[in-house]
C-alpha cells in the first residue's frame, strides 16, 4: 500500500516510498515451510496420531507467526517527501514518526555482509529539535544507499527554498 495521498500536505510530493526488505518475514516463512514439511512427512509415514496432532499444532503456530510478521511488514513504510521523512509502523496501533527536512542533521546507514548480498540495510536518521537531538532507526530498508542519496538530494533542494 502506497503512502496515502490524503496524508500529504498541500503541494507536497512523495519522492521515496518503501517497505522493509522481504527478509523481515523470511524467518517466519522458512519456519512455516519447515513445519509443513514435517507435518507432510509424518502424515505420509502414517505416524502416531498424537505426533501428527502435535505437528499440526506447531504448523498452526508457524502460520500465525508468519501472518503476524507479514502484516507487520505490509503495514510498515518509510517515506521521503520533498518536505519531510515519515516512518509508519503498526498493524492495530500505528506509530508514526515525522521529521521535517529542516530538522534532519545526519543520515547514516549500516549494512551487514548478508545485507549487502541481499540488498538491504539499516538507516539511522539523526534530527534536532526543541527537546534535544534524536536518533530514529529504520531497520531493513531495501537499497539504503539509494534512500540515503535521495534524502541528501532533498536536503540540498530544501536548503535552497
Amino acid at each position: 500500500m502506497a503512502f496515502p495521498p490524503r496524508l500529504l500536505h498541500d503541494g507536497e510530493e512523495t519522492v521515496v516510498d518503501v517497505r522493509p526488505h522481504w527478509t523481515s518475514f523470511s524467518g517466519a516463512a522458512l519456519s512455516l515451510v519447515g513445519a509443513l514439511a514435517v507435518l507432510n512427512a509424518l502424515s505420509a509415514a502414517e505416524a502416531h496420531d498424537l505426533l501428527q496432532l502435535l505437528s499440526a499444532g506447531a504448523t498452526l503456530l508457524a502460520l500465525a507467526r508468519f501472518v503476524a510478521r507479514y502484516l507487520r511488514w505490509a503495514s510498515t513504510s518509510f517515506v521521503v517527501t520533498d518536505q519531510r521523512l515519515v516512518h509508519r509502523a503498526g498493524v492495530l496501533t500505528k506509530e508514526i514518526v515525522e521529521i521535517p527536512l529542516d530538522r534532519v542533521q545526519a543520515v547514516r546507514f549500516r549494512r551487514s555482509v548478508l545485507g549487502r548480498l541481499l540488498g538491504y540495510g539499516d538507516l539511522l536518521v539523526e534530527s534536532g529539535g526543541e527537546r534535544g537531538d534524536h536518533r530514529h532507526p529504520v531497520a531493513r530498508l531495501p537499497d539504503p544507499v539509494a534512500v540515503q542519496r535521495e534524502i541528501s538530494r532533498q536536503l540540498a533542494g530544501h536548503g535552497r527554498r
